[in-house]
C-alpha cells in the first residue's frame, strides 16, 4: 500500500505537533511556515526524522562541552 502525499504530511504534522517549547518549538515553527509555502524538503516522516536528526546533533566535542558548562550555570 502507498501512502499518499496528503497521509505522508499527516504524520509529519503529527509527529511535529510533540515539539514543544524552546528552540524546539522554533524550529518547529520555521519547517510548518517552509511546509505551508512548498520550500521544504521534507516529504515523508522518514525525512523528518532525518532532518531533526541532522539539525539538532551535536556537531563537534567543543560544542558538547559548551554546552554542558551552560547547564551547570
Amino acid at each position: 500500500m502507498k501512502i499518499t502525499e496528503e497521509a505522508a504530511m499527516i504524520q509529519v504534522a503529527w509527529v511535529l505537533s510533540y515539539m514543544q517549547g524552546g528552540v524546539a518549538e522554533a524550529w518547529k515553527n520555521n519547517l510548518l511556515d517552509e511546509l505551508a509555502k512548498g520550500e521544504s524538503e521534507v516529504e515523508t516522516v522518514e525525512q523528518l526524522f532525518s532532518k531533526i536528526r541532522n539539525d539538532f546533533r551535536e556537531t563537534s566535542e567543543k560544542e558538547r562541552k559548551i554546552k554542558q558548562l551552560r547547564m551547570i550555570e
